[in-house]
């Protein structure tokens, strides 16, 4: 299951940090749970919870270890930045999908698992979790387990590579992660549009689906979250579409994007650099310096999305013009951002979530989980029993 949570409390760089440990290596990890277990100590990893704890920071843990042309896959630590990994990958013509757009690069390779994977590019190349071959996680104990491999016959039977690198797991640390790669595509080429109302927006999707294109991603943002991240105001409905693949079919592609654009009545469309100042701003929604950002916590039908977004904009909150909305439309991935007082946070995600349920949407439970909040369903007693089998004493807190 995808998901994100991010907040201006997420750790992610070497800024001071309470009672902070920055292990460089997997044995002074080991150092620093043994040290844990005697004193019943809890450990936080990749946050600072506002609690009293040991705090592990795994930036300096920064080494891509392996790059396998051959069975295209690559073995990292987890505090590589996806950025910092897009870019070495280059010389290769190589990618790890996730962190091909611009938006993550600045989440390291163990926050984007621990966060829950949010994929941009899942409209073509499917959730994160697919391109998570295997990982060497350590245990409150010190023992060092490997799941999963480097081909797929090494990941069938229970997955315990993404069960135990699920959103908000606490069961082990995470030391190395094998990741599936893709070869970098002939070519690819992103669209920047703009749309007076919504309801264009759905017209430019509908009109691609007619078409039968597949974009690697294409990603909406409303006035509201425009206006505050950019420190501009604006009245329209931003749209970002990158398409890639073969050259020649791309060309093909791209004609047939301009006609559904004309279709859809955008106001405004023309090729851009991936580096334009409207995404480099926007990136601050996934690491938000002020605000929070609700992220793949929903997942509505394609045609309850008008639905959900009526009954949001409509709520009492609006009034305030505080919050908005973001996201990934064509896929029902719908996003939330919201500036107010911290205090308010968890009654306004309450009832975010109840709007998209009374829509008809579906709630990926993890907001939930980064409070500790274990789920109840088959899958959480699960977890809760391989939970009290390998962390007796409740260390590690995620």
């Amino acid at each position: 299951m995808d998901a994100l949570f991010s907040n201006s409390s997420t750790h992610t760089g070497d800024t001071p940090l309470r009672n902070a440990h920055r292990p460089s290596n997997v044995e002074e990890i080991r150092a620093i749970l043994h040290q844990a277990k005697l004193q019943k100590t809890p450990i936080y990893i990749h946050r600072d919870s506002g609690q009293q704890g040991l705090h592990l920071v795994l930036t300096r843990m920064n080494k891509i270890l392996e790059t396998d042309t051959a069975n295209l896959v690559a073995g990292v630590e987890p505090g590589v930045r996806l950025g910092d990994l897009s870019d070495a990958l280059i010389e290769h013509r190589l990618r790890f999908v996730p962190a091909a757009t611009p938006f993550l690069r600045e989440k390291t390779v163990g926050q984007f698992f621990y966060e829950g994977c949010s994929n941009i590019a899942s409209l073509k190349y499917g959730p994160a979790k697919h391109f998570l071959m295997g990982a060497d996680i350590l245990l409150p104990d010190g023992k060092l387990i490997k799941t999963g491999g480097k081909t797929v016959k090494n990941v069938t039977g229970y997955d315990l590579t993404r069960f135990m690198n699920g959103p908000y797991a606490n069961l082990g640390i995470p030391v190395k992660f094998l990741l599936k790669l893709l070869p970098e595509p002939e070519a690819k080429r992103l669209i920047i549009a703009r749309f007076t109302c919504l309801e264009d927006v759905f017209g430019l999707v509908d009109a691609l689906r007619s078409a039968r294109i597949v974009p690697a991603y294409l990603f909406w943002f409303d006035p509201i979250v425009q206006s505050f991240i950019q420190k501009a105001a604006t009245d329209d409905h931003l749209v970002l579409v990158e398409v890639d693949g073969v050259r020649d079919e791309l060309n093909d592609e791209w004609q047939a994007m301009d006609s559904a654009l004309r279709k859809s009545k955008s106001i405004m469309a023309a090729e851009a650099p991936a580096d334009i100042p409207e995404i480099s701003s926007l990136t601050g929604l996934f690491n938000p310096e002020a605000g929070f950002s609700l992220v793949d916590e929903l997942k509505l039908r394609y045609s309850d999305q008008p639905k959900f977004m009526d009954f949001f904009y409509g709520a009492p909150q609006k009034k305030t013009g505080i919050d908005g909305l973001f996201g990934q439309i064509a896929e029902g991935k719908i996003h939330a951002f919201y500036t107010g007082d911290p205090t308010g946070i968890d009654s306004w995600v309450e009832g975010v979530l109840m709007t998209a349920k009374e829509a008809g949407g579906f709630i990926s439970g993890n907001y939930h989980r980064s409070l500790g909040k274990a789920p109840q369903d088959v899958l959480g007693q699960v977890e809760q029993t391989l939970k009290a089998c390998v962390d007796p004493d409740g260390i590690l807190m995620g």
